[in-house]
């Protein structure tokens, strides 16, 4: 325990070795915290974005896909039951609130457009 009485699960702890995708042989250095070993990882999750160590976007467009994939459905079943101020109020709580999570960095990656066409497809 530190002064902040912080405690470190080093479980869960994990490291990562960011390289271009070309390099098959990246350079991870022996990593310990209180004797114990750090293992690596080449995908986690940091702050609710899936980071490989490539730093392909793929697997945070994948999980982002299926998340939205089920607000659009929620949106989709509500418009022959409700007005379409309260289907606004779902699209910008469920939908667009987690699609511009974290978009300055997966946006720009060509499977991002998986994302950007079911966003159209919640408007028709």
């Amino acid at each position: 325990m530190g002064k902040n009485d912080l405690i470190v699960n080093i479980d869960k702890m994990c490291a990562i070795s960011f390289h271009p995708h070309q390099n098959n042989h990246p350079t991870r250095p022996r990593i310990t915290f209180k004797n114990n070993e750090i293992a690596y990882s080449s995908e986690l999750k940091f702050l609710g974005l899936f980071i490989t160590e490539t730093l392909a976007w793929h697997a945070q467009i994948h999980s982002l896909c299926a998340s939205l994939s089920k607000s659009y459905y929620m949106i989709k079943s509500l418009r022959n039951v409700t007005s379409t101020q309260m289907i606004w109020s779902t699209y910008f709580a469920y939908f667009q609130s987690r699609l511009r999570y974290g978009i300055m960095f997966w946006g720009g990656d060509g499977k991002s457009i998986k994302i950007f066409r079911l966003q159209k497809r919640s408007f028709d």
